[in-house]
């Protein structure tokens, strides 16, 4: 057995183990019930380790932030500042993203 990743908790842990049996990757979850650990997940063959590596390096891509913004923006359509941590207007509805 080789541990693959190490979670936040027990939920992100179960996700990773899910994504990779939806890999054909055997995988389990350890540490999870232990005080002051995070859990970790584990792959039970060691020919499966390069493949899991892959996948999980995957995931973390697309869970990293687009873009990072550190000033308000203004929405295009009802002109509102938002803060930079919102991706909609808080008053119209209106995605960043959108430009009219």
């Amino acid at each position: 057995m080789r541990r693959v990743h190490t979670a936040q908790n027990p939920a992100e842990a179960h996700f990773v183990r899910g994504l990779l049996e939806s890999k054909g990757i055997t995988a389990v979850v350890r540490e999870e019930g232990m005080i002051g650990d995070f859990p970790s997940v584990w792959v039970a063959a060691d020919t499966n380790l390069a493949l899991a590596q892959e996948v999980i390096m995957a995931m973390s891509r697309e869970q990293a932030p687009i873009e990072t913004q550190s000033e308000p923006w203004c929405c295009h359509k009802c002109r509102e500042q938002i803060q930079p941590q919102f991706s909609e207007c808080w008053n119209c509805g209106t995605n960043r993203s959108i430009t009219l």
